[in-house]
């Protein structure tokens, strides 16, 4: 999946804050994004659920996924 260069923007900021918050996450998101796809590429079933604030970027998170 390529980014849009608008969409960069969007992307670096929350991860910035999420990092920022939790700086002591063992995996990043880019580990997630790779462990689910690769799930999926291999048929085998892949759950998620995203919970949050409004506006806190879930839906943009379960899109990027």
């Amino acid at each position: 999946m390529k980014i849009r260069p608008k969409d960069r923007y969007k992307l670096v900021y929350f991860l910035k804050k999420f990092y920022d918050r939790y700086p002591h996450e063992k995996y990043k998101i880019f580990h997630f994004v790779k462990f689910f796809k690769k799930r999926l590429k291999n048929n085998k079933d892949a759950w998620m659920a995203v919970t949050g604030e409004t506006g806190g970027g879930k839906s943009y998170f379960a899109i990027m996924s």
